[in-house]
């Protein structure tokens, strides 16, 4: 019986095994938690890219804690961080991806600084920094550009012009705006008449409902759904067909309703002369009755309107 208190294999293919250095295995200035993931990092082949996700997946730490353990490597100069980057369509460059490297033994300031310039030539679009995540640097790069044109407002250098100017809106209506070249469009599209009726369609729109809803463009929600609106508009109305005969029409549509809805509703549709009334029969009823000329305008849109309002629709 030994008296050892470790016991150890016979290292061989059968019992695989790695060689490390022990320095980095006592460093003080570690965690056991960093040692261990130092151990089973070099424990990897040489060209073994590293993964926060992958190696969760394989032990119990959370991504949490295993950059919490990266981050002190990193500070005690086991591992270096690298942010690379690519260059946009725009030539403007943009973060990429992560790659960390990590040394079997504590290196110096002045052998980091070698082993980075290195990188370099591997990665030219790369940087050292060790930033906590990419929108960090983003906004530090975004409060620089503001700082430097504040700057340059002070020291009174005009402002640069923006690449594409836009066209100024020109008012058409109360609440309705076009560019010129937005306008011309319309009218490459539809007659004068009718690009003045979509003007009014969708400012009466407008006026009847909260400014939230408002679209931007209005050329364009004149093309999506005002064009589309004024034209069904139109087909109810007969504007594409023959004028319709506004008696004849109120004639139908009293004989229609006074033989179904009508008596149900207490409500009566009269033919006279000049006129459609609306009236109700109901003896308690104190509703005045809805009269509509037939030589109205709109007078189809009228009587609708009115069969809505008696809820006789």
């Amino acid at each position: 019986m030994t008296n050892s208190t470790l016991i150890r294999v016979h290292h061989n293919k059968e019992n695989p095994f790695v060689q490390l250095n022990k320095k980095a295995l006592w460093d003080s200035n570690l965690s056991l938690k960093a040692i261990g993931l130092w151990a089973r990092c070099l424990s990897r082949p040489d060209n073994w890219e590293f993964s926060v996700s992958e190696l969760s997946k394989s032990c119990k730490e959370g991504s949490r804690s295993l950059y919490a353990a990266i981050n002190e490597l990193i500070a005690n100069n086991y591992a270096v961080r690298i942010q690379t980057q690519k260059l946009l369509p725009n030539g403007k460059p943009s973060f990429d991806k992560l790659i960390y490297v990590f040394f079997e033994f504590k290196i110096t300031e002045e052998e980091k600084a070698e082993y980075l310039e290195e990188f370099k030539k591997c990665f030219p679009l790369c940087c050292f920094a060790l930033p906590q995540n990419a929108t960090q640097l983003i906004k530090s790069s975004t409060n620089t550009d503001r700082k430097k044109k504040k700057k340059k407002e002070k020291e009174g250098v005009p402002p640069t012009p923006p690449a594409h100017p836009t066209s100024p809106k020109i008012k058409r209506r109360d609440h309705v705006n076009t560019t010129a070249q937005e306008h011309s469009h319309l009218l490459e599209l539809h007659s004068p008449e009718k690009v003045e009726v979509f003007y009014d369609t969708l400012n009466e729109w407008k006026e009847d409902t909260p400014r939230s809803k408002w679209k931007k463009n209005d050329s364009r929600s004149i093309l999506r759904w005002v064009v589309d609106a004024v034209d069904e508009k139109a087909k109810r109305k007969g504007e594409t067909n023959a004028p319709i005969d506004n008696r004849a029409y109120a004639e139908k549509i009293a004989k229609n309703y006074n033989l179904s809805v009508g008596p149900r509703k207490q409500v009566r549709l009269t033919i006279l002369g000049d006129r459609l009334e609306i009236v109700s029969t109901c003896p308690t009823a104190s509703i005045l009755p809805t009269t509509i000329r037939y030589k109205e305008n709109g007078f189809v849109d009228q009587v609708e309107t009115a069969l809505r309002k008696w809820r006789l629709k």
